[in-house]
């Protein structure tokens, strides 16, 4: 999805409905802007586990977060913008 957005006076970004129901912005989201010389990327700043352990069979135990995801939609929709982007998967 494509979007032409204005800047006002204030230097602040309105986004279109369309685009806040797409993105899942809330009044209160973090998100993290990547700047170049004439790119900006707007993306949810999502928390990282930064807790894990080692379950009794080996395997790599991540704290809960209490951020709802879908890993494997996350996947697919990484794999998308990649794709759409020109980029490797």
């Amino acid at each position: 999805m494509t979007a032409t957005l204005i800047i006002n006076e204030d230097g602040k970004i309105d986004l279109p409905e369309d685009v806040r129901l797409v993105f899942g912005a809330k009044a209160g989201l973090k998100i993290k802007a990547d700047f170049s010389a004439d790119r900006i990327e707007l993306v949810k700043d999502i928390q990282t586990a930064t807790k894990t352990t080692r379950s009794s069979t080996g395997r790599l135990v991540v704290a809960p977060t209490a951020v709802k995801m879908d890993a494997a939609m996350a996947v697919c929709a990484e794999r998308d913008e990649l794709s759409s982007r020109g980029l490797r998967r």
